[in-house]
C-alpha cells in the first residue's frame, strides 16, 4: 500500500467528567495529548484532537470519520485517554461505553475505503483495580483482483494494561504507555515494522517503569496488544513528491 496521505488520527483524550459519574479528574492526561500530537504530526498523520468528548459526540465524530473517503490514506489511528473499568468499560465525559464502540464503524463492510488498510487503536485505561506486582528474575547468559475478507480484518488494538488491571499515569509526565510509546516512536519509527514497534513499546513500559505502593510494593505494567493485520506495516517517510508510507512487507 502506497498512498499519498498517512491518514487520520483522532486523540479523544478525556480530563474531566459529569460529577454525576464520582471519577477523579486525570491529571498528567493533558501532557499525554501534547505529546502524542507532536509524536503522530512527526509521522505524519492527520492530527486532530477532541478534549472531554460526550458519548454521543464521540459517536458521531467516529462515524462521520468511517463514512469519508481514505482512498488516499494509508492508514487510520485512533487513541483514547480516559478512566476504565473490567469488563472492556470506558468512560467518555458524561457516561460509561462498551470499548468495542470505537472500532465497530471501521468494518470492511462499514467503511470500504479503510478495506485492508491498518485500523490502529491506542487505549490509555484501567481495565479493573489489580495491581501487578514486580518479580525479580535472572536473565540467562550467552494485484486488483476482487477478493474476499473477513469484515474485521486489519484491526491493530493495544491496550495500555491487561485486563482486570490498573493503567499507571503520572500527573506531571503523563501516562506510562504513552511516554514509552512516543519515545518510542520518536526514536525508532523507520527502523522496524509497527508491531514491532510496539512491542518494543511494552518492553520500555515494563522496564522504564515502577511504581510503589503504601507498603512499599513495588508495582509494573504490562500492556495488551491484538492484532488482527494481514501484512506487515512500514511507516517511510512521506514528503511533497513522494508517495512511500504504510507498506506491506514483501514476505
Amino acid at each position: 500500500m502506497e498512498h499519498l496521505k498517512r491518514g487520520r488520527a483522532l486523540i479523544f483524550n478525556h480530563m474531566k467528567y459529569d460529577s454525576r459519574l464520582n471519577l477523579e479528574e486525570r491529571e498528567g492526561t493533558d501532557v499525554d495529548g501534547t505529546n502524542l500530537e507532536e509524536t503522530l504530526r512527526k509521522m505524519d498523520f492527520e492530527v486532530t484532537v477532541h478534549n472531554n468528548f460526550k458519548h454521543d459526540q464521540i459517536s458521531e465524530k467516529l462515524e462521520e470519520v468511517a463514512a469519508e473517503d481514505h482512498s488516499k490514506e494509508d492508514c487510520l489511528l485512533v487513541a483514547v485517554m480516559t478512566h476504565g473499568a473490567d469488563g472492556g468499560i470506558v468512560y467518555a465525559y458524561d457516561q460509561q461505553y462498551e470499548v468495542e464502540e470505537l472500532w465497530q464503524n471501521f468494518t470492511a463492510e462499514k467503511s470500504k475505503t479503510l478495506a485492508q488498510k491498518p485500523k490502529i487503536f491506542l487505549i490509555q485505561a484501567c481495565r479493573g483495580d489489580n495491581e501487578n506486582q514486580a518479580v525479580e528474575i535472572q536473565k540467562d547468559a550467552a494485484g486488483s483482483n476482487s477478493v474476499k475478507l473477513p469484515n474485521n480484518c486489519d484491526f491493530l488494538i493495544m491496550f495500555s494494561t491487561i485486563p482486570s488491571f490498573v493503567s499507571m499515569r503520572d500527573v506531571d509526565n503523563g501516562s506510562w504507555m504513552f511516554q514509552a510509546f512516543c519515545k518510542v516512536m520518536d526514536e525508532k519509527k523507520y527502523a522496524d515494522d509497527f508491531l514491532s514497534l510496539l512491542t518494543r513499546t511494552n518492553y520500555r513500559i515494563t522496564t522504564d517503569f515502577t511504581y510503589k505502593d503504601k507498603f512499599g510494593k513495588a508495582n509494573k505494567q504490562s500492556s495488551c496488544i491484538t492484532s488482527m493485520l494481514t501484512r506487515k506495516i512500514f511507516f517511510g517517510p512521506k514528503s511533497e513528491n513522494s508517495v512511500t508510507g504504510c507498506q506491506p512487507s514483501s514476505k
